[in-house]
């Protein structure tokens, strides 16, 4: 939901939300409504958030509600845009929402020489930086 509340005022954007229960602290949708919404679906690009990112593993979640959810998505999505911050590059969690190989971007506060973000780039991922603008 952050990432829809950032890119809701751009014109050109359709913004789709699936609906379903939210989980308040993380501004996300689980349960079963979100995941068929999105298996219903085809859009351009899926903007995912994740808490950890592995060359191996791919990107994971902790919550295995948030692991379904996001499954659907990136089955959806013809784009995926990866969204992590500096300390989730090279961490994996429980539960795997997808390979490297299905993320076309990932966008993180990492240095750009640094051992995980190589690791990524190695994998096929592109890897820019806010700052790359």
């Amino acid at each position: 939901m952050h990432a829809a509340f950032a890119l809701s005022g751009h014109p050109g954007v359709q913004l789709v939300l699936p609906g379903g229960q939210v989980r308040p602290e993380e501004l996300s949708f689980y349960g079963q409504t979100p995941v068929e919404t999105f298996r219903d679906l085809c859009f351009d690009t899926f903007v995912l958030g994740c808490c950890g990112i592995d060359p191996v593993q791919g990107a994971t979640a902790y919550n295995l509600d948030d692991v379904q959810v996001k499954r659907a998505a990136v089955a959806s999505a013809q784009r995926v845009v990866l969204v992590a911050t500096a300390d989730k590059l090279g961490r994996a969690a429980l539960g795997r929402i997808c390979s490297v190989e299905e993320i076309a971007i990932v966008v993180t506060d990492a240095p750009a020489d640094s051992p995980a973000v190589e690791a990524l780039r190695e994998r096929g991922a592109e890897v820019v930086h806010p700052a790359d603008d």
